[in-house]
């Protein structure tokens, strides 16, 4: 459950039931990607599929999605964004996929 002072910021993750609902629900049908969190999956969320993983946290202080995108236990990008959809475009770009490292540190705008 998402702590009462975030609840203003996250009306789509109160939805949800946290962080790690909503990316387990935007990755229904993927089966490749494991997905997991720490106690109730409301803050943060990790993602891996093979060498590659993706860690998400929420901030408190405004609504704001942080991500880092990895292969083979070594960051490669970092981003944020305050958009849901966005964060799931980056992470499909990231662990999901075999786009290279290269496109990761190259792409557009916050993902960079």
């Amino acid at each position: 459950m998402i702590d009462e002072n975030l609840k203003g910021m996250y009306p789509d993750l109160v939805e949800s039931d946290g962080l790690l609902s909503a990316i387990r629900t935007a990755f229904t049908g993927q089966p490749a990607v494991e997905i997991n969190g720490f106690g109730t999956g409301a803050h943060y969320a990790h993602l891996a599929t093979g060498d590659r993983s993706a860690d998400v946290f929420i901030a408190a202080a405004q609504r704001l999605f942080i991500f880092g995108l990895c292969e083979e236990r070594v960051c490669h990008a970092q981003g944020e964004t305050t958009e849901f959809s966005e964060l799931v475009g980056a992470l499909r770009v990231g662990p999901n996929s075999r786009t290279s490292r290269r496109f990761w540190r190259g792409s557009a705008g916050r993902f960079a």
